[in-house]
């Protein structure tokens, strides 16, 4: 191969990533904006959880521990099940990120820790928490966490739509999204879906 083959093949490598950066960044704005169809359908919580299950321990590494509240597993929901799958895997890579971050600062004895944690309050809303020990974010990046296209330094790579994107998901399908965090020491977002009316088995109230 000739320097200019070389050079040729290197261009067009850069050129095909940065196509799929822009269709990927395209799509993902889309989605931030709700220009897109959804395809709800009433969904035992627990059933899109186990169809989950193995996407999510691959996008932490298998860093995950899962905290499901008996309560919660006959518990139905009526969603798009791929935005939902989406929107908290923007979520765990966030907090994948964060701990991976934490680990490059070689603190003595630190394990890295992420908890999917599901509860329901009153009955009427099923409560997701991701919870990370990583290098959380300062309030200045914190008050800034939704907005889109907005990055830290060290996410320079990214396209800054991430928690946008989830907020946008979630809050289409009348929940919604908070997030506490503390520098140094981790983050948490909670995620709240309303539970469908007569879906939740009596016996588990």
């Amino acid at each position: 191969m000739t320097i200019t083959d070389k050079s040729l093949k290197k261009n067009l490598d850069i050129l095909s990533k940065s196509v799929e950066r822009i269709a990927s960044l395209v799509s993902n704005l889309l989605k931030y904006t709700k220009n897109y169809w959804m395809f709800e359908k009433e969904i035992k919580f627990y059933n899109f959880f186990e169809e989950n299950r193995l996407y999510f321990n691959e996008l932490t590494g298998n860093n995950i521990k899962f905290e499901i509240d008996d309560s919660c597993k006959d518990i139905m929901l009526n969603i798009d099940t791929a935005l939902i799958a989406e929107a908290i895997s923007n979520i765990l890579s966030n907090a994948n990120k964060a701990v991976a971050k934490k680990y490059d600062l070689n603190i003595s004895d630190y394990k890295g820790s992420i908890i999917f944690r599901v509860t329901k309050i009153n009955n009427d809303t099923l409560k997701i928490s991701i919870i990370d020990n990583g290098v959380g974010m300062s309030k200045d990046v914190l008050a800034k966490a939704f907005e889109p296209f907005f990055t830290t330094e060290e996410m320079a790579h990214t396209q800054g739509l991430g928690l946008p994107c989830a907020k946008g998901i979630i809050e289409s399908h009348k929940g919604r999204i908070e997030i506490t965090s503390k520098e140094g020491e981790g983050t948490t977002v909670d995620i709240y879906l309303p539970i469908v009316k007569g879906g939740l088995d009596e016996k588990n109230v």
